[in-house]
């Protein structure tokens, strides 16, 4: 399996996966009184990073999503799959259809989640049509929508009032203009050096 640049899961190897995260899962109740919610088998499923990734397209993950939510029915497990996590709203409208679009794999998904990463920062608005778009998948599906990850990576503006303002637009938008349920406001703080000077 090749873990960067595009790396992937095998699929030989869902069957293996499910029983991981049955077991990660279970392990969370047994050792810390812990009921996992909802899960994401793959965050960011369509981003090619340099660092260990997983990649799946529409199809794979529509493919392992059928293996673990079956694994999941027959371990009496209750957690539910979020769907699909993308890096941005434009590839989240892709997997959606592939993956809703199998009646048997479309049982197993409970939520859709995203995130804003092809919105602009610093103008929310550009991405209201976006989120109109994918408002409609949710109402057909009748699901919830959930963003879960976003933040500005001009690591100067961390932590500051201008970066609040901006974030609560975008919490607006999501709210307002995808129906959204959830937005989990997500944010890395760095101390300046080599690895936050790249993103300047």
């Amino acid at each position: 399996m090749q873990e960067t640049n595009d790396g992937y899961l095998l699929p030989e190897m869902y069957e293996e996966y499910a029983e991981w995260m049955s077991a990660y899962i279970t392990g969370y109740k047994r050792y810390h009184g812990i009921d996992v919610g909802w899960v994401s088998l793959q965050n960011e499923p369509e981003y090619t990073a340099t660092w260990e990734t997983c990649i799946y397209t529409p199809e794979q993950l529509r493919d392992l999503i059928k293996v673990v939510g079956k694994k999941f029915e027959k371990e009496g497990i209750t957690a539910k799959i979020l769907i699909p996590e993308t890096s941005g709203v434009q590839n989240a409208i892709r997997y959606i259809e592939t993956i809703m679009f199998d009646p048997e794999v479309a049982r197993y998904v409970d939520a859709f989640a995203v995130h804003l990463y092809d919105i602009p920062f610093l103008n929310p608005d550009q991405g209201v049509a976006w989120l109109r778009g994918l408002s409609s998948y949710r109402t057909r599906y009748n699901k919830s929508l959930w963003m879960t990850e976003y933040s500005y990576l001009d690591f100067p503006y961390a932590g500051t009032y201008e970066e609040a303002l901006y974030t609560a637009w975008h919490i607006h938008n999501t709210l307002v203009y995808g129906n959204a349920s959830v937005y989990l406001v997500w944010e890395l703080f760095w101390y300046r050096g080599d690895w936050a000077d790249q993103y300047k």
